[in-house]
């Protein structure tokens, strides 16, 4: 559950999934436009929508963080725990 107190939110959540679940909800309330920018920044895509500015940006987050089958093959090897947190 997510609740504000004074414009700020709280989560308060039984479990991990729960945690991350309101801490999606709470942040999407707001800044959905943010969530959007950090996805397209890890992927290397922000130059799509912000211009040639932001390819050198992109070119930096591809080499870091490379294709999306490493992507994958990391996800993959992670704990449980981190799994359930990026699910």
């Amino acid at each position: 559950m997510a609740v504000l107190f004074y414009g700020v939110p709280h989560i308060f959540a039984k479990n991990l999934k729960a945690t991350w679940r309101a801490v999606g909800y709470a942040t999407a309330q707001d800044r959905l436009w943010q969530m959007e920018l950090h996805r397209r920044t890890a992927l290397g895509t922000l130059a799509e929508i912000q211009g040639p500015s932001a390819l050198a940006g992109d070119v930096q987050a591809r080499a870091l963080f490379g294709p999306q089958s490493f992507r994958r093959s990391e996800f993959l090897a992670a704990s449980k725990e981190t799994k359930k947190i990026f699910r």
